[in-house]
């Protein structure tokens, strides 16, 4: 008895039965997957926090690039290439809209095989006015070993395509000229005081205009070139419906200038041409009378703006013509004409360029004579971004060893990766059916491209590369012996690269100076008008204190220069003066004018006495209600997809739908470009 008491007491305490096994087991895998649920959550919490912190990183250096410029582009801004290359603003969207567009809401006149991609979210903005192009001094390079003043644009690579012009000279989509001439008023009629009628300047960066008989000079030029100048005007007409005067813009005159031959070097002075005609005479060719010009009213006297496009330079290699030269191993021959200007890196796709340029040597020390005093000549470009999702940061290889660079966003693209639609990706540039660059990378001295990878990069050192990428995490490294051979320590490198979400950067800038138009529809969207404004009275209490602005200015920081009102008040105070007051434009679109669907701004806003003294906008004292208007906003911001589904439509076609996420980093600048 004692025995058998003894083995059912120690089975009591030393075993489990199988019942309480499982129960167990059941109670603990209902634990393990509680809290496993947690985990996909967290997950994706640090994923999102890490996209987060590596878009806001980027977005703040991308503004901060652009702000240590000596001198920011006048205006970055959303526009469209019609069925004839024009590239023309498109006012439809509004700069903080991030949705896909889609074949049927895109601008009026376009291509029929438009890419919506390059319409849509990030991609709606990027055209780039004249970024100032300080010249560097000339620098050699391995592949030319000769000298030229190299000039990366600054968000690129560019959209680009080679063409031809009415007389067989080569173009570019890129356009690039200097800064406006100096005008100088004068009469073309002789008087008893002057009969002299010789136009008063003294060089080729200046011209003489006579408003009221339509004549211009410029100063003559011995060669057998040419010079291509750019003409920007407004002139006054008869609105046929409202009746009242309104001033139109021109945007894209145009002067071709037939150098003198040297014979007659000894007679050459200065002559009157008519401003408009679209005759050829002795030397010159001018632009065409707009159909509406009316001859009573005239230009808007000082609004024309004159500069001098650069000639582009290229190499015909017996036959078959070189258009860039990062592979001819020569220099472009260059003249003794300081606006000169060739394209060093080359195209891929067709149509994109890293946007390397190289200037005529000359050109460092040529100065130009402006209102201001004599200047150092500067170039300006006017160019459209070729896709906001590739990315480019500048990066500084170390002195010393390990030569390594961090990029900002991680899982770098190479060919071979498989797309979000399932295609395979062949490179930066869409639309090629070649494989172009995974990476590229600029030595920004010298222009020169170091060994871009073409296929899939890989980790590892001694695959004979001079530098190998670790895509995961975003880092290249330099071998020793490349980095000496290429004397680059401490060298400044330019990387483009794409990278995994299609993550992309985009450049906002308020126009630097806004062209006044008195016609509010022509800030509509069927307007050509580029970065113009007015002012209209909305009919509410206090009169005309609005000033407008195209949808695509929504948002953006303005300073009002100078502008005068009309009030209630009696005496020498009825008018009123204020200048350089900073507002900003109506965001929201909810808030815009509710007939006209455009943002504004409402001097009320900062002068309560607006209304109680009935203030309107009045143009009695100088002829103009406001004087000018600029600028101030910079906002650089950074995209990239968070999800994205499929989907079946009508018709059975798969549709994917993306969602976006964000971050925006924003200043006012003090500094503008000048005219």
């Amino acid at each position: 008895m004692m025995n058998m008491r003894s083995r059912s007491h120690n089975k009591t305490n030393g075993a489990f039965s199988l019942v309480e096994v499982l129960v167990a087991m059941l109670i603990l895998l209902i634990g393990v997957l509680s809290i496993a649920r947690i985990f996909p959550g967290g997950f994706l919490s640090i994923q999102r926090t890490g996209d987060q912190t590596a878009g806001k990183t980027l977005a703040e250096e991308s503004r901060a690039a652009m702000e240590s410029l000596a001198e920011l582009p006048q205006g970055i801004y959303a526009v469209y290439r019609d069925v004839n290359g024009n590239i023309l603003p498109d006012t439809r969207p509004l700069p903080d809209e991030i949705l896909d567009d889609s074949v049927g809401n895109l601008p009026a006149g376009i291509p029929n095989d438009a890419d919506p991609y390059y319409y849509s979210n990030i991609n709606r903005t990027r055209f780039v006015k004249g970024e100032s192009v300080r010249l560097p001094i000339g620098t050699p390079n391995s592949v030319t070993g000769g000298y030229g003043a190299i000039y990366p644009l600054q968000l690129g690579p560019v959209y680009n395509e080679f063409g031809t012009d009415g007389a067989g000279n080569r173009t570019s989509t890129v356009k690039v000229y200097g800064t406006p001439f100096e005008r100088a008023i004068q009469s073309s009629l002789p008087t008893p005081d002057q009969p002299d009628t010789t136009p008063l300047i003294t060089n080729e960066t200046q011209y003489a205009i006579d408003y009221d008989n339509r004549k211009i000079a410029f100063f003559p030029r011995i060669g057998t070139g040419r010079r291509v100048l750019l003409v920007k005007y407004a002139y006054n007409v008869v609105d046929s419906g409202s009746g009242k005067v309104v001033s139109k813009t021109v945007l894209n005159g145009q002067y071709t200038i037939n150098d003198l031959p040297a014979a007659e070097a000894d007679n050459a002075k200065p002559t009157w041409h008519s401003f408009f005609t679209d005759v050829t005479d002795s030397q010159i060719v001018g632009v065409v009378l707009p159909s509406d010009f009316d001859g009573t009213l005239g230009l808007r006297h000082n609004s024309d703006e004159i500069s001098r496009q650069f000639r582009l330079i290229t190499k015909d290699g017996g036959g078959n013509e070189h258009l860039t030269f990062a592979d001819t191993g020569s220099l472009p021959a260059w003249s003794n004409d300081p606006y000169e200007y060739a394209w060093y890196s080359p195209q891929y796709a067709n149509s994109a360029n890293a946007g390397i340029l190289v200037f005529n040597p000359s050109a460092r020390s040529t100065t130009v004579n402006t209102a201001s005093g004599s200047q150092p000549l500067v170039a300006r470009a006017d160019y459209l971004i070729f896709d906001n999702h590739i990315l480019r940061e500048d990066r500084t290889i170390p002195n010393r060893a390990p030569f390594e660079i961090k990029l900002s966003i991680s899982n770098v693209l190479t060919q071979g990766d498989v797309l979000n639609d399932q295609t395979r990706y062949n490179g930066m540039f869409r639309d090629s059916a070649n494989d172009t660059p995974s990476v590229a990378l600029i030595n920004t001295a010298t222009g020169e491209l170091l060994e871009p990878f073409i296929g899939a990069c890989t980790d590892g050192i001694g695959n004979g590369r001079g530098y190998t990428l670790n895509a995961r995490n975003g880092t290249i490294r330099f071998n020793d012996d490349y980095v000496a051979a290429h004397n680059l320590q401490l060298a400044n490198i330019r990387v483009y690269y794409r990278a995994a979400k299609e993550f992309g950067v985009q450049i906002q800038k308020a126009y630097t100076n806004y062209n006044v138009t008195l016609d509010v529809t022509e800030l509509l969207p069927s307007s050509n008008n580029e970065g113009g404004f007015c002012f209209a009275g909305t009919g509410s209490v206090g009169g005309a204190t609005r000033i407008y602005f195209p949808r695509s200015e929504a948002g953006k920081s303005v300073t009002i220069g100078d502008y005068h009102v009309a009030t209630n008040l009696a005496g020498a105070g009825r008018l009123k003066r204020f200048n350089s007051e900073v507002y900003r434009i109506t965001a929201d679109a909810s808030a815009f004018e509710p007939t006209l669907g455009l943002p504004y701004i409402d001097l009320r806003d900062q002068h309560s006495e607006a209304v109680s003294e009935a203030w309107s906008l009045s143009s009695e004292e100088t002829g103009a209600g406001v004087g000018n208007v600029q600028g101030m906003s910079l906002k650089s911001r950074v995209l990239w997809l968070d999800s994205a589904t499929s989907s079946k439509d009508t018709l059975g076609n798969t549709v994917i739908l993306k969602r976006w996420r964000h971050v925006d980093s924003d200043t006012l600048i003090s500094k503008v470009s000048s005219r």
